[in-house]
């Protein structure tokens, strides 16, 4: 299944998001801490190094992604192999909605230690999914592994995505 995007992104609290958007998002964290509560530090921009497949058929990952974080939200803009971009959001503790190209999006996240654990529903044309991503990044912060589970009616699959730190 292809993920599509519609522009703009339609977000549950009634406002409008774009591609373009993001470095305004970005910008509106200019006096933020990227972790203001010590949390490991996700944010800025990040390349596909490795995708590891444990089993089944996954959607084809982000080539680059770019996570920003303001407080307890992640805004997080995928560009897929294709040049395809879906932008999401993630809430520590409280579900997000992001509706993109026919597809509803609820994504909620929540800190196990120093992983965030984000677990999306996904509701579609192309059928229901969920997916249980674990995010880790390693001590120096160049890193971030996401091990990734992806789960429908018709069974389930597993992905290890590690991906470098762009400066």
């Amino acid at each position: 299944m292809s993920l599509r995007m519609a522009v703009p992104i339609l977000l549950l609290v009634g406002q409008a998001f774009s591609p373009a958007g993001l470095p305004r998002f970005a910008a509106s964290l200019a006096g933020e801490s990227a972790s203001p509560t010590g949390d490991p530090d996700f944010t800025g921009a990040w390349k596909l190094k490795q995708e590891r497949r444990e089993s089944g058929t996954i959607p084809a990952p982000a080539a680059t992604m770019k996570i920003e974080r303001q407080k307890d939200v992640f805004g997080v803009m995928e560009t897929l192999a294709g040049g395809m971009r879906v932008a999401w959001f993630v809430g520590i503790g409280k579900e997000l909605r992001t509706t993109s190209g026919g597809m509803v999006m609820r994504s909620i996240g929540k800190w196990e230690a120093d992983a965030l654990l984000i677990n999306t529903v996904v509701n579609g044309p192309k059928g229901d999914y969920a997916v249980m991503d674990r995010w880790d990044l390693s001590r120096d912060g160049a890193t971030l592994t996401i091990r990734r589970e992806v789960v429908r009616r018709t069974g389930g699959a597993e992905s290890v995505l590690t991906y470098g730190k762009e400066k």
